[in-house]
């Protein structure tokens, strides 16, 4: 999926990095061609911010490093430990490569711990149709990039059914609640911390259902890495 195009919408002008040269007349990098990556804020010092991110469907961990500190240019606003979707390039030309990046601008995502719930709690949030783009777990993260109607709001989550957590393949539901599903389409960015059921040593896999409105069949299952793996002699 082209996610330069589909995240279009969601970098505007208060999420650029004014301090950035390709633009200094405008004060708006150029983003044409950048990777843009939900990525954990690791934190800033004197040297800079840097960001790490575990490359979907691996264990392997990436760093980025910046010379611009997210913490100033987001006037505190942004804390370590916080998930965001960066704007970047780097010399390697390989998204998840460590190292360097040149910092083009960020935007905030909705966040939070996936809870778990009754299934009658979870099923009247499935109803407003919406189209899922993108659904990946990056480490103990699954980052999902939705478009539907609707305002911020709009009810933007993941939860697991209460009745799966301690089985070998628990189930979690994207929800969406629209505030107004009248309103033009948006784009809608979440990064959830699924890390309670997935450390559970009964987990194996999940399957994530994310279809809404008339078809909530859709779904995703997202093995656990080395699950079912046998040693090497």
């Amino acid at each position: 999926m082209n996610i330069l195009k589909t995240l279009a919408i969601a970098f505007t002008c208060a999420a650029t990095l004014t301090a950035c040269d390709d633009d200094k007349k405008s004060g708006i990098p150029d983003i044409s061609g950048a990777f843009q990556t939900i990525v954990t804020y690791a934190g800033a010092d004197e040297s800079g911010s840097s960001f790490t991110v575990t490359e979907p469907g691996t264990t392997r961990l990436s760093t980025f490093t910046s010379t611009i500190s997210l913490t100033a240019v987001s006037n505190g606003s942004v804390q370590p430990g916080q998930r965001v979707l960066i704007y970047y390039r780097n010399s390697s030309g390989k998204r998840y490569e460590s190292g360097p990046i040149q910092f083009l601008g960020y935007s905030t995502v909705k966040g939070g711990k996936a809870d778990a719930k009754p299934q009658a709690d979870i099923s009247p949030l499935r109803i407003d149709p919406t189209e899922v783009d993108r659904i990946e777990l990056s480490g103990t993260y699954l980052d999902v990039v939705l478009t539907a109607a609707g305002g911020d709001g709009s009810l933007f989550d993941v939860y697991f059914d209460e009745a799966t957590v301690d089985q070998a393949q628990p189930r979690a539901y994207v929800v969406f609640r629209s505030s107004n599903t009248s309103s033009a389409n948006h784009v809608f960015v979440g990064s959830f911390d699924i890390s309670d059921v997935w450390s559970k040593s009964t987990c194996e896999s999940i399957v994530v259902y994310y279809g809404q409105g008339k078809d909530t069949s859709r779904k995703e299952v997202f093995p656990k890495p080395g699950v079912g793996v046998k040693p090497m002699d």
